[in-house]
C-alpha cells in the first residue's frame, strides 16, 4: 500500500527577526559551530551575529559596493568577501580586517568557497573568471581559470576532489589539484536568461545539486561518479532560486527564491515538506547548526528571519530510521568522541586532528585513536601520516577500522596490492555484522573502480562521517 503525501506545511510568521541592515541581506555564511553567522549586503557592509541571541557582534565595514559573496573556512579561523566592484577582504574569525580590499576581479565577485583545509579561497567572477587565493599571503595560488561565462557559484565537493563552477552558460567540474576540467554539462536549457546560479555538495559528496532561475526556477541532482541527472527536477518554485543549502546532518535541503518562499525539501525522496512566507523576495538561506531545528533566511529587506522548523517535518518512521542508523555507524563501527566526530563532520580537520592527538597522549595504546586520526590525516592528504597512525593502530590491535585505514593509506601513497590485501584482512573482522559487510564491499567496489578507471587513479578520502552517511544511504535503499 502506497503511503499518501503529506501536505506542505506553511508557515508565514518566523520565529525572530535579527536587525542589523541598512538594505538586502544578499549572502550568508554559518560557522561551523553553528553560533555565529556572517551576512553581506546591499548596504555595502557585513554583519558578525550572535546566533543564540540574535544579536550583531560587530558591523564589518571596508567594502566600496555592494557585497555578494561570503564565506566562511571550514575551521572557524577565516572569514572572506567579495563585492560587485571585484574587491575581496579577508577577516579573522572576530571580524577584523587581515588585508585592506584587494582588487582580485574587474568585475563582480558572486561568490566565494573555502577548500577544506582552509589554505585555498575560490573566487568566482561576473568576468569568467575563476581565481584561487592563498589564505597566508593573500596572493594567487595557481593559474586563474578562464570558464568563458560568468561565474556565479563555486564550491569544493567535501574532500576537495571536486570543484563544481555554475556559470550563465553551463556546470563545470574541475580537479583542483590538477587543474583539469573533467566534466561540463548543461543544467539548464540554453536559452537567454537561464543561469545556473547556486550549487550544493551532499555530505558524502557523492551528488551535486543545482539551481537555476527564471524560465526554470528548479533544483536538480547530479551523480558525481557520472555527471548525469539523477531522478526528475525538483519543482516547486516559481521564480529566481538565488541559494540552495544542505543541512549539516545531510537529509533536508533549504532554497531561497525570487518567488518570496524559502522551501524546506527531504534529500530522501525531494519532496517539500514546508515553506516559510516572509513576502518578500528570499536572496540567502542558511542552516545554523547540527542540530538544524532553525533556517534563517535574509533578502528584499534588511532583516534576517529564524524559521522554526515543524516537528512533524519529518515522518516519525523517516526520523527513527536516520537516528537509529547513525547509532548503528557511529557507535558499533567507529569509535570516535562527538566532539571529534563534529569536527569530521564540519570540516574542521584540525580541531579533529588535535582532540585525536590528545586522546593519543592520554593514552598512547588505544587502537581507535590512531585509526581515526589516519582517517583525517587522509582527507587532508596527509598520506604518509595516515599511513603511520593506520599501520600504528593495527599493531596494537588489529580491527576492522585499523584495517580499513591502512588499506585507504596504502592507496593514497600508491600501494594497490598492499590496500587490497589489507582489505581482505579487514573482512576477517566483519562478524557477521550486516553493517560492516555493507561498508567493505561499498569500500572495495569503490577502490577497485578508480584504481582502473580511465588509466589513473582518484584516491578515496574516506573519513568516518563520510562512510557513515554511505552506510546510511545502502541500508535505506536495501529496505525500500
Amino acid at each position: 500500500m502506497v503511503e499518501a503525501a503529506q501536505p506542505i506545511i506553511q508557515i508565514t510568521t518566523p520565529s525572530r527577526t535579527f536587525k542589523g541592515h541598512e538594505d538586502s541581506v544578499v549572502a550568508a555564511a554559518v560557522f561551523p559551530d553553528g553560533h555565529r553567522m556572517v551576512t553581506g549586503s546591499h548596504d555595502k557592509a557585513l554583519c558578525l551575529w550572535d546566533l543564540e541571541k540574535g544579536v550583531v557582534l560587530k558591523k564589518m565595514e571596508g567594502h566600496r559596493d555592494i557585497v555578494k559573496g561570503v564565506a566562511v573556512s571550514r575551521d572557524g579561523k577565516l572569514i572572506a568577501s567579495g563585492d560587485d566592484g571585484g574587491e575581496l577582504i579577508a577577516w579573522d574569525r572576530d571580524g577584523e580586517p587581515l588585508t585592506q580590499p584587494i582588487r582580485v576581479h574587474s568585475k563582480q565577485i558572486w561568490s566565494l568557497d573555502f577548500s577544506s583545509d582552509g589554505t585555498v579561497l575560490a573566487s568566482g567572477s561576473w568576468n569568467a573568471i575563476t581565481e584561487f587565493w592563498n589564505t597566508k599571503t593573500w596572493q594567487s595560488e595557481r593559474d586563474p581559470i578562464n570558464c568563458c561565462s560568468s561565474v556565479l557559484c563555486v564550491r569544493y565537493s567535501p574532500s576537495d576532489e571536486h570543484l563544481a563552477i555554475a556559470t550563465t552558460s553551463n556546470i563545470q567540474i574541475w580537479k583542483p589539484g590538477m587543474m583539469n576540467c573533467i566534466a561540463t554539462f548543461q543544467a539548464q536549457p540554453t536559452f537567454n536568461g537561464n543561469w545556473n546560479v547556486s550549487l550544493a555538495w551532499t555530505l558524502d559528496g557523492t551528488r551535486l545539486l543545482s539551481a537555476g532561475i527564471d524560465h526554470y526556477p528548479t533544483i536538480r541532482e547530479w551523480d558525481s561518479s557520472t555527471w548525469k541527472q539523477v531522478g526528475e527536477p525538483w519543482k516547486g518554485h516559481d521564480d529566481y532560486i538565488h541559494t540552495i543549502v544542505i543541512n549539516p546532518t545531510g537529509t533536508l535541503v533549504a532554497s531561497a527564491s525570487d518567488d518570496q518562499h524559502v522551501r524546506l525539501w527531504r534529500l530522501s525522496d525531494r519532496r517539500t515538506i514546508a515553506t516559510f512566507n516572509p513576502s518578500y523576495n528570499t536572496y540567502c538561506v542558511a542552516f545554523p547548526g547540527m542540530d538544524s531545528k532553525h533556517i534563517l533566511s535574509g533578502g528584499k529587506n534588511s532583516d534576517i528571519s529564524e524559521w522554526a522548523i515543524p516537528e512533524d517535518a519529518l515522518s516519525e518512521e523517516d526520523s527513527k530510521a536516520q537516528a537509529t542508523d547513525n547509532i548503528n555507524s557511529e557507535y558499533d563501527i567507529l569509535t570516535i568522541s562527538m566532539t571529534a566526530r563534529d569536527a569530521c563532520i564540519t570540516g574542521d580537520l584540525s580541531a579533529a586532528d588535535k582532540l585525536l592527538t590528545q586522546e593519543i597522549d592520554t593514552d598512547g595504546s588505544n587502537h581507535n585513536s590512531y585509526a581515526n586520526r589516519s582517517f583525517v590525516m587522509a582527507r587532508k592528504l596527509d598520506w604518509d601520516r595516515a599511513l603511520h597512525d593506520a599501520l600504528k593502530s593495527v599493531s596494537i590491535q588489529p580491527s576492522f577500522m585499523g584495517f580499513i585505514a591502512k588499506g585507504n593509506a596504502l592507496c593514497g601513497t600508491m600501494q594497490f596490492l598492499g590496500a587490497m590485501k589489507a582489505f581482505d584482512l579487514a573482512s576477517t573482522f566483519v562478524d557477521a555484522d550486516s553493517s560492516k559487510i555493507h561498508l567493505l564491499l561499498l569500500i572495495k567496489v569503490r577502490q577497485v573502480r578508480l584504481i582502473y578507471s580511465a588509466g589513473y587513479m582518484t584516491v578515496v578520502r574516506l573519513s568516518p562521517f563520510s562512510m557513515q552517511i554511505n552506510m546510511t544511504r545502502r541500508f535505506r535503499a536495501s529496505r525500500s
